[in-house]
C-alpha cells in the first residue's frame, strides 16, 4: 500500500483554498498532473458535487483515467481515481484534499493519497518504490501550484 499526507500553508482563508480544491475546473488550472502526463482533461457534471469527475485523455483522445468526487464533508473533498497503472492494470487510488484554517487569513492545505498496486508481491514492491517517488513529487508540486494559484487570485482581488 502506498499512503502519505503532504501539507502546505497558504496565505488565504480556508474557504478560498477549499473552493480551489473542490471545483474540478479550478483543479485543472493548478494541477501538475496534466503537464506531467501529457493528458488533456475535461469535467463531466457540475464539477463541484459527488459524481462529478475529471476525465483524462491521451493525445489520441483515448480515456486513460477518471477522478470522481465521492464525498464532501466540511472543507474536505475525497476523490476516487480510476486509471491505467503499471502493465495496464487498473488502479483506484484515493486523493483527499482538506483546507484547515490557521487564522482568519491563512490556512493549511493537506493532500492525502492512498493506493494499492495490483501486481504480484515481488513486482508490486519494485513498481511501488518507483511510483511512490514519482507520484509523491507530483503531489508536492500540486500543493505548491495550489498555493500559487490561490495566493495570486487572493492578491488580484486585493485581499
Amino acid at each position: 500500500m502506498m499512503k502519505w499526507t503532504e501539507t502546505i500553508d497558504i496565505d488565504a482563508a480556508a474557504d478560498e483554498v477549499f473552493d480551489a480544491m473542490l471545483d474540478q475546473d479550478r483543479v485543472m488550472a493548478w494541477s501538475a498532473w496534466p503537464e506531467a502526463t501529457g493528458f488533456t482533461c475535461s469535467v463531466e457534471g457540475d464539477g463541484r458535487s459527488p459524481g462529478s469527475e475529471i476525465i483524462f485523455r491521451d493525445k489520441k483522445g483515448t480515456i486513460q483515467g477518471r477522478q470522481r468526487i465521492t464525498t464532501i464533508e466540511g472543507r474536505r473533498v475525497q476523490n476516487q481515481l480510476q486509471n491505467r497503472g503499471p502493465l495496464g492494470r487498473t488502479m483506484t487510488p484515493t486523493v483527499t484534499f482538506e483546507a484547515t484554517p490557521l487564522d482568519e487569513h491563512r490556512s493549511r492545505a493537506a493532500l492525502e493519497f492512498e493506493a494499492d498496486v495490483p501486481l504480484p508481491a515481488g513486482l508490486r514492491h519494485l513498481v511501488r518504490a518507483g511510483m511512490s517517488r514519482w507520484a509523491r513529487r507530483l503531489h508536492i508540486k500540486d500543493l505548491e501550484m495550489l498555493k500559487g494559484h490561490v495566493e495570486s487570485r487572493h492578491r488580484a482581488a486585493g485581499q
